[in-house]
């Protein structure tokens, strides 16, 4: 169990070390350089647009990019750069607030599925109710009922990241537990760890839950082969 505590640990320093490596490379410095770049212009929008992101220019209805307008106008006379910088600072607002609530709610619900069988259960099948719909989907069913809006994104956004940060921190709980112990307090965070021993195998007298029995029984069959 000390080996292979030691192992994941010196893999998990070595692949932060190839990550941060890959970021001081060429590529990862082209990319942290054009994020910071469109991140900078969005806060930046109003002192960078030209032109205010509602106003209709006389004269200048779909005129293609020039030197006045670098990406040229839409079909109202609107400069379309101009909105481009401004839908920058919509789309971070809506990044850096939708986002972290998912991941703050999503890692919340994780964590309260790696304590009890019954609400694992339930929130993996909300999961999975929630993944069955695609994401423009979903954003279109939302918009019918609350309207458009920013409201709209942020939630579908929200909708969209619980899952994906539910599934991994349980995940990563039930992996801790099965790397920490080999007697985890709870029967069924044995069968979600992959644990397959004497005390943990189903019988008459020491049942596993029933949505996880035939897990046990097949890991259990695994092994004795």
């Amino acid at each position: 169990m000390t080996m292979s505590l030691e192992k994941s640990t010196d893999g998990t320093g070595a692949d932060r070390d190839d990550r941060w490596a890959a970021l001081r490379s060429g590529r990862g410095l082209i990319g942290a350089g054009l994020v910071g770049a469109v991140v900078l212009a969005g806060l930046l929008a109003p002192w960078l647009a030209p032109f205010a992101p509602d106003e209709q220019i006389r004269g200048a209805t779909l005129l293609g990019p020039s030197s006045d307008h670098w990406f040229g106008t839409d079909s109202v006379g609107r400069d379309v750069f101009s909105r481009t910088l401004y839908g920058i600072r919509i789309d971070l607002l809506v990044i850096f607030v939708g986002v972290p609530l998912g991941a703050l709610i999503g890692s919340f619900l994780g964590l309260a599925a790696s304590r009890a069988v019954w609400l694992d259960t339930v929130l993996q099948r909300s999961f999975d109710l929630i993944l069955a719909f695609p994401t423009i989907v979903l954003a279109i069913a939302l918009t019918m009922v609350i309207g458009p809006g920013i409201m709209t994104i942020s939630v579908v956004i929200v909708l969209a990241e619980i899952p994906v940060f539910g599934r991994l921190m349980r995940t990563s709980v039930l992996t801790c537990a099965s790397c920490r112990t080999s007697n985890p307090p709870e029967p069924w965070v044995r069968a979600k760890a992959g644990y397959c021993d004497a005390t943990y195998c189903p019988t008459a007298s020491n049942p596993s839950p029933f949505n996880l029995r035939w897990q046990c029984r097949s890991a259990c069959s695994s092994k004795a082969r």
